[in-house]
């Protein structure tokens, strides 16, 4: 049976190995799963921009026939980044800090 220390080190463990940058980590310790939809919205959108900026340093390295098909990844998450926003704007609402 696990005591209360070795729980606590297991959850930050899973956390920190689910999420990939550690401000991810600590928006979902601080904010947990209670956030607000405007707040999800916000945090997809990062990921979204993220995502995209990882993708276009990747498409600038690889050579021109495999940079193409990431470029092309690149093009679906800048479209998902701004449909995301737009669903934003229709929430009316802000995210908290």
């Amino acid at each position: 049976m696990m005591n209360k220390n070795e729980k606590l080190r297991a959850g930050a463990k899973n956390l920190f190995s689910e999420t990939r940058r550690p401000s991810e980590a600590i928006d979902r310790l601080i904010h947990g799963t209670d956030r607000s939809v405007p707040d999800k919205l916000w945090s997809l959108r990062e990921r979204i921009k993220g995502l995209r900026s990882e993708a276009e340093e990747l498409s600038s390295l690889m050579d021109y026939h495999s940079g193409s098909r990431l470029s092309q990844v690149v093009d679906v998450l800048t479209q998902a980044e701004k449909l995301t926003e737009e669903t934003m704007s229709l929430t009316g609402q802000a995210p908290r800090d």
